[in-house]
């Protein structure tokens, strides 16, 4: 997905762009801005139109991490629960909570949602 964006700023290690988000144009509220910092070493002019790219390896690892673990994991204990006999409600809500806890761990333990340069400038 490539995203329009404006370069703000020039620093050693990057640039920070700008995007803005317009509804429709009717003008009745303020479009919505964004920045966000981009690590590159290529110059670049203040105020000058760039295309921005998500980094496809980090939209991969988000999706297996933050979609496909957490169902399969659900799923999966849910099946052994009520193989094992219990109540369906209450393996149900022993599922979530696993999965829930999974969520709480993927946020505290994944040090690349701090660390990883989720964008790239292609042009």
């Amino acid at each position: 997905m490539l995203i329009q964006a404006t370069v703000i700023k020039q620093t050693k290690t990057g640039v920070e762009l700008e995007t803005r988000k317009d509804c429709g144009g009717c003008k009745s509220c303020k479009p919505r801005v964004e920045t966000f910092f981009v690590a590159t070493k290529k110059k670049y002019k203040i105020g000058q139109q760039v295309n921005v790219d998500v980094n496809t390896a980090y939209f991969w690892r988000a999706l297996v991490l933050l979609i496909c673990l957490p169902l399969f994991t659900l799923v999966a204990v849910l099946v052994v629960l009520i193989k094992a006999g219990l109540l369906e409600i209450l393996a149900a809500a022993i599922s979530l909570l696993i999965c829930l806890a999974e969520y709480v761990a993927i946020y505290f333990y994944d040090k690349t949602l701090k660390t990883a340069d989720f964008y790239k400038i292609v042009s």
